[in-house]
């Protein structure tokens, strides 16, 4: 007698296989995808530094003057550049009476990079979880 297609067993097999790839997989391509984004979240910070030097060059203090935080639009409008279009992340500015200037992006997880101006030098600094890293 000739036989066709699979027995149950065979499909449980390749089920369990595909399943214990997809387990293994996972972890490792969040952690691609989230490093991604932290590059381009750099890259967008990165740009707005070099337009926060350009303000205090113009006005003799960086943008904003206080500690107030700005929004996307008013940082895009007085800074005069454009930001990622990415929903990946959430721009704002404010100032920070230890720092000076800080400049945040954050997602929705708990994910933050910033850019901290100290004794005149920009330190980017990754926030993953509870730990800080500064380059």
């Amino acid at each position: 007698m000739s036989r066709r297609g699979f027995s149950l067993i065979e499909l449980m097999v390749a089920v369990s296989i595909i399943s214990l790839l997809l387990v293994v997989a996972t972890p490792s391509y969040k952690r691609m995808i989230l490093k991604s984004r932290a590059e381009e979240a750099k890259a967008t910070i990165q740009a707005i530094i070099f337009a926060e030097e350009r303000y205090r060059q113009e006005y003799g203090h960086y943008y904003p003057d206080g500690r107030e935080v700005k929004s996307e639009g008013e940082i895009e409008k007085n800074l005069k550049i454009r930001l990622s279009q990415s929903n990946n992340f959430n721009y704002f500015i404010t100032t920070e009476r230890d720092t000076g200037y800080s400049g945040l992006l954050n997602e929705d997880g708990n994910f933050t990079i910033k850019a901290l101006l100290r004794d005149e030098d920009w330190d980017i600094c990754t926030t993953d979880s509870e730990d800080e890293i500064c380059k």
